[in-house]
């Protein structure tokens, strides 16, 4: 199918579906849609097409799969702010935390496509919810390119934790994301971690995760 997108509205794409670019110029979340270059929505994941001018989209929709447009951007002001912030840091480790489906890893993927040309590495420290390896992992990922999803990286370097509930593995995961940090000093690194935020234990566990690896930034999302 064809779509017509107008300018400052969003057109919320969720898949499995693939889109391309025919004419004019989109974004989504912050890195340019190359033209006539297919972009895959994987299957229950959502993507935000925006443009500041007419661009016309060819859409292939998969059984489940939905489009629909809203007014002007999904993008929170906070975010941009967030990337300036980052932008003018140019080195040093910042911190995403927050509950479950907050957006904490589209953030990231924002981030890795506003701050391009900076030497940045990804860390992430979600057990349960492994964009860089299997479950029961942690990775390390440096980006070069722009991305629609953390799972287009190519991690570095791994660790195996060995359980998908941070609350069994608190120490292990801390030590972990410590060592994947070791040689990243001379850049912006991320570190996505998990959604476990519920109860006084994951508190607590959030305030040692802070404590221990020094961020020089937290970014909290859902709060």
């Amino acid at each position: 199918m064809l779509h017509e997108l107008s300018p400052n509205k969003t057109l919320l794409v969720r898949g499995p579906a693939s889109i391309v670019l025919l004419d004019g110029r989109a974004s989504i979340l912050g890195a340019a849609i190359q033209l006539r270059r297919r972009t895959t929505v994987m299957n229950e994941k959502q993507l935000p097409i925006e443009t500041t001018q007419h661009a016309n989209l060819e859409i292939a929709l998969g059984k489940s799969a939905e489009i629909y447009e809203i007014q002007g951007s999904t993008i929170p002001h906070s975010w941009s702010l967030a990337a300036e912030a980052l932008g003018e840091m140019n080195q040093g480790k910042v911190a995403v935390i927050g509950p479950t489906d907050v957006g904490k890893s589209t953030l990231c993927v924002y981030l890795v496509n506003r701050l391009l040309g900076q030497k940045m590495f990804i860390i992430d420290a979600d057990v349960g919810q492994a964009d860089l390896g299997p479950p029961t992992t942690i990775g390390r990922a440096a980006s070069k390119n722009s991305i629609t999803s953390l799972t287009e990286l190519v991690p570095d370097a791994r660790i195996f934790i060995g359980d998908t509930s941070p609350g069994q593995v608190k120490e292990k995961l801390i030590d972990g994301i410590q060592r994947l940090s070791t040689g990243t000093e001379d850049a912006l690194t991320i570190i996505n971690t998990d959604g476990w935020i519920a109860d006084p234990e994951a508190i607590q566990y959030k305030i040692d995760l802070i404590t221990q690896t020094k961020p020089d930034l937290v970014i909290a999302l859902g709060f």
